[in-house]
């Protein structure tokens, strides 16, 4: 029922349990089921416009309503996190999807837009705080280097959720006949209400707030250092330039799949067809990338040049995107998403982990509430920007603004410096202050 993990420096044992890889499948079940209800409506935006009789942007309102409850309340909720546990959050959570994925259950009038952005506001409230639970898990459950795993599979079930959205046009979207539609939004959102309701069950009965030892040495003897104040945290600059890093990453990623059923319709004559096939690229190729990374920061943990090639691969692929655009040439299309999706995803889990790092002995989703604020911030006004800018112009013309995000990311990791304290205070009992 568990392993044994000795350190070298006072020989004493740690151990880890079994039950945590039961609490991260559990987990990660609900993170898809997030990352589903996220992109679930923006990604047949064309439908639900029809149907709804509303504009592309009031859409795009149904992600981006996660940022601004990322951006006012992902803080507060963290402190929440910090002060009731893992146990209690997971389950506060999972009771709280519930209601708001019920509530969708009765948005089903073409009068009932309102409504189901009530359903979608419960949902993106605790969208970033569920999401921020995984490095608290990692540090409660799982050894140190096993934390990027543990962040790299729960970003890995977010992007697999999204992908599933793009198989909506195609496959189940086909008609877009009123009552084909109605039918089709009904069997969704009853699909999703036994999902989440499943979730909370087993989340009852399988989740335990920590095990009966510490899985680390970092892990043991937190209690001994004294934490810092959030103002200290943002006095450290490494601590700023990664939220920069991550946040530009983060706000490029959001931008593209929020936007890339106006930018494919508009550039494309088969439009449905390469939409979906786009999508579910850039969305599917992130899993690989993000289980990969953890692995090679296993065991190659030079975050700064790791982060710098990854970005720099990133700048190429969001070029070769504005290209294919300009070009109407899909097959460049879909190489430019399966490139950028993977490095993307890996870059995210690389950055956040790096932010662990630098900031410890700060709380991990205090730390991880301060970085999804800092991303969610650009898309308030960059979506609704590009949006407005492709029903005037090119899209070619407008995802120069992608385009830009990538080369911010670059840049401000060209500027951070290595300081890995989580790692030292692994092998070391001294308080790392400073």
């Amino acid at each position: 029922m568990l392993r044994e993990e000795k350190l070298n420096s006072d020989h004493r044992v740690y151990k880890v349990y079994s039950r945590r890889y039961f609490i991260l499948v559990l987990y990660c079940f609900s993170i898809v089921l997030v990352g589903f209800q996220q992109l679930q409506y923006t990604s047949i935006a064309n439908v639900i416009v029809k149907y709804y009789n509303v504009n592309p942007v009031a859409v795009n309102w149904t992600n981006l309503s996660q940022n601004v409850c990322t951006v006012l309340f992902s803080y507060h909720i963290g402190k929440l996190i910090e002060k009731i546990g893992l146990r209690k959050s997971m389950i506060l959570f999972a009771l709280l999807s519930t209601f708001g994925a019920a509530i969708k259950c009765f948005t089903f009038a073409r009068n009932k837009f309102w409504l189901m952005m009530v359903g979608q506001l419960i949902l993106s409230l605790f969208f970033t705080p569920t999401y921020s639970l995984c490095p608290l898990l990692g540090a409660l459950w799982f050894k140190p280097k096993e934390i990027a795993l543990v962040v790299g599979l729960t970003n890995a079930s977010m992007t697999f959720g999204m992908a599933l959205t793009f198989l909506l046009p195609a496959l189940v979207f086909k008609d877009d006949s009123i009552n084909e539609v109605k039918f089709n939004l009904v069997d969704i959102s009853v699909i999703l209400l036994m999902t989440e309701a499943a979730i909370l069950l087993l989340t009852l009965f399988v989740v335990e707030e920590r095990p009966p030892t510490s899985p680390s040495l970092a892990e043991e003897a937190r209690i001994n250092y004294e934490i810092p104040k959030v103002m200290d945290v943002l006095r450290n600059k490494n601590f700023i330039l990664i939220i920069i890093c991550y946040a530009s990453g983060g706000a490029s990623n959001q931008l593209l799949s929020v936007t890339l059923n106006q930018s494919i319709l508009s550039e494309f004559v088969n439009g449905d067809i390469v939409l979906s096939i786009s999508g579910i690229l850039l969305l599917i190729t992130g899993i690989p990338g993000s289980l990969i990374i953890g692995m090679i920061s296993k065991i190659y943990p030079k975050y700064k040049r790791l982060l710098i090639s990854i970005y720099s691969t990133v700048v190429i692929c969001q070029i070769l995107f504005l290209l294919s655009l300009w070009l109407h040439c899909d097959s460049l299309l879909y190489v430019s998403l399966i490139f950028f999706g993977g490095l993307n995803s890996a870059s995210s889990i690389l950055a956040l982990d790096f932010l662990i790092e630098v900031s410890f002995p700060f709380t991990e989703n205090i730390a991880f509430a301060i970085a999804f604020s800092a991303y969610a911030l650009p898309n308030l006004i960059l979506v609704p920007l590009m949006t407005k800018l492709m029903e005037k112009c090119a899209a070619v013309y407008a995802n120069f603004i992608f385009l830009s995000l990538g080369i911010f990311s670059l840049i401000s990791t060209l500027c951070v410096t290595e300081d890995l304290r989580r790692r030292q205070a692994n092998t070391e009992s001294t308080p790392l202050l400073s």
